[in-house]
C-alpha cells in the first residue's frame, strides 16, 4: 500500500522522461505549486524501490558537471499499484499515471 504522495511520485516516474529527483520535484510542484524538498522526494523514492515499485541507477559522469545522477523507472509491480491507486484515484493523478502530462 502507498501513501497519496508515493503515488504522486510513482506517477511522476512513470510520466517523465527523464526521472531523476529534480524533474519529480518539478512535476510535482507544477501540479500543487508548492515546492517539495528534495529529501521528501528521496525517501519516497527509497521507499518505492523498497517495495520493488520502481529501480534506480546511476548515470555516468555528466560532462557539464562530473557528477552522477540517479535514474528511476517503474516497475510492473508498481504500474500495478499506480493503477489501483488511480481506481480510488483523483484525475490528474489519473492523467499522470497513464503518461500525460497535467
Amino acid at each position: 500500500m502507498t501513501t497519496s504522495f508515493e503515488n504522486w511520485v510513482l506517477a511522476a516516474v512513470n510520466t517523465l522522461e527523464d526521472p531523476h529527483a529534480i524533474t519529480i520535484r518539478t512535476a510535482l510542484r507544477n501540479i500543487h505549486g508548492e515546492s517539495i524538498t528534495l529529501g521528501v522526494i528521496y525517501r519516497a523514492l527509497g521507499r518505492l524501490e523498497d517495495r520493488g515499485y520502481i529501480t534506480s541507477w546511476m548515470t555516468p559522469p555528466m560532462p557539464e558537471r562530473g557528477h552522477h545522477r540517479e535514474k528511476f523507472r517503474i516497475q510492473i509491480s508498481g504500474k500495478i499499484a499506480l493503477k489501483e491507486a488511480v481506481t480510488n484515484g483523483v484525475p490528474v493523478l489519473e492523467t499522470l499515471a497513464n503518461g500525460r502530462t497535467a
